[in-house]
């Protein structure tokens, strides 16, 4: 109800919740609907959790040089040889997050069905909208 809403508001945003979007486009697409209404969305949204917010230290000195003590970061990962940097960031990604899911159960079964040759079926591809037989086509006015 609150797309269709939307989709009637004249001053409406377009939100499509397709990737690309930003964050989170069914809440943005709720807020802007309960602001058409007429409601304090950012009293009716407040769900009380905390944001976490995560980060990573990738210089030794990181605390120094977030307050100003020091100048020049010590880097963790060497910043000269860009093959070796690179070859350290994929091994530390691969033993931290591929190793531990390729533990699980039935994980493998589940990446077997994600196909990258036509046609292409995945996880993350968007589905785009199907037309029904004998429907008014959008481009049926371009062709006349």
């Amino acid at each position: 109800m609150m797309e269709t809403l939307l989709g009637r508001a004249k001053n409406a945003r377009k939100v499509n919740s397709i990737f690309g979007e930003g964050v989170n486009p069914l809440m943005r697409k709720i807020r802007e609907g309960l602001g058409l209404l007429g409601l304090p969305s950012d009293i009716l949204l407040r769900h009380g959790n905390k944001r976490v917010v995560y980060g990573v230290a990738l210089a030794r000195n990181f605390r120094d040089l977030l307050v100003g003590l020091s100048d020049s970061p010590s880097y963790v990962v060497p910043q000269a040889r860009v093959v070796h940097r690179t070859e350290l960031l994929a091994d530390f990604w691969r033993k931290r997050w591929v190793l531990r899911r390729l533990a699980r159960p039935g994980i493998l079964d589940e990446i077997a069905i994600h196909r990258y040759t036509y046609p292409i079926q995945h996880g993350a591809q968007v589905p785009l909208p199907t037309e029904k037989k004998n429907a008014p086509s959008l481009w049926a006015h371009a062709a006349s």
